[in-house]
């Protein structure tokens, strides 16, 4: 009878040591580690998305006492930016972060051109992940493209589609660039003005005058030898390549033989 007794007693104390242990171990595995890229955040809800090397993105909230290390210092949600490498820890229930490590590095971000300031340097993009626009700034080191060619900040528009590399500490660009879809032109050259860099067509089509604005990007060929806008002259006969929303022109051809032909008859 003792020895059921001792054995029956036995048994509950395993039991209730298994339940203790259990409790600790649920609540360690309730946590998650998460290691990653921002690539949203946002300010209203307090949220950050991060994309994990492998996986999906992980939508992740920030409470005000959330502990968040920028590079080794105390830091807050305000300083995290999009691009940044983060290390943390959240709770798989609520996906709320208890601990933040970021470290600042190089991002590529995909998304539509917001706002261009050429006075401050500055270019604001939404991001197509959503979440915050982000505003890079522009310096003399910039590379900025526009349909393969080099092109200026001015270049750059409202709604744009651009790509562009920056680092996340700094929030300066490395690389900007945008392609667009070019619309096409074919008639007379009615104008040039070389201070306000336009160039004023007379359509083939007799429709009414179209005048395009030149950019650094604008490449001028006659006879497939690049030439400048200065040497383009009224009477012309060209077939131009430009960008419907901005009327920044890509590429104006001109064909000697048509002009010469439109000479000898006047």
């Amino acid at each position: 009878m003792m020895k059921r007794v001792a054995y029956a007693l036995m048994v509950l104390f395993v039991s209730f040591g298994m339940l203790g242990v259990a409790a600790p171990v649920f609540a360690l595995g309730n946590q998650r580690a998460l290691k990653g890229t921002i690539v949203a955040l946002n300010s209203k809800t307090h949220t950050l998305t991060v994309a994990p090397l492998h996986g999906n993105q992980v939508q992740i909230r920030v409470a005000r006492n959330t502990p968040i290390s920028r590079q080794g210092r105390a830091g807050n949600f305000a300083k995290l930016r999009v691009g940044d490498k983060v290390n943390l820890k959240f709770n798989a229930s609520n996906k709320q972060a208890s601990d933040i490590d970021d470290a600042p590095g190089a991002f590529d971000i995909h998304g539509t051109v917001q706002a261009v300031d050429t006075t401050a340097s500055t270019i604001t993009i939404a991001s197509e992940d959503g979440g915050n626009s982000v505003t890079l700034n522009v310096d003399s080191t910039t590379i900025i493209q526009r349909n393969g060619s080099a092109a200026t900040l001015a270049d750059l528009l409202a709604g744009d589609k651009v790509e562009a590399k920056y680092n996340s500490a700094t929030m300066l660009a490395s690389l900007i660039k945008t392609e667009v879809e070019d619309s096409e032109l074919e008639g007379t050259v009615a104008a040039l003005d070389t201070t306000a860099n336009t160039l004023t067509i007379s359509p083939a089509d007799g429709s009414a005058n179209v005048t395009l604005n030149i950019a650094v990007s604008t490449v001028f060929l006659r006879d497939d030898t690049v030439v400048a806008f200065t040497d383009l002259q009224v009477g012309d006969s060209v077939q131009a390549e430009f960008d419907s929303t901005s009327m920044i022109a890509s590429k104006i051809e001109v064909d000697d033989s048509s002009s010469q032909d439109s000479a000898l008859n006047r």
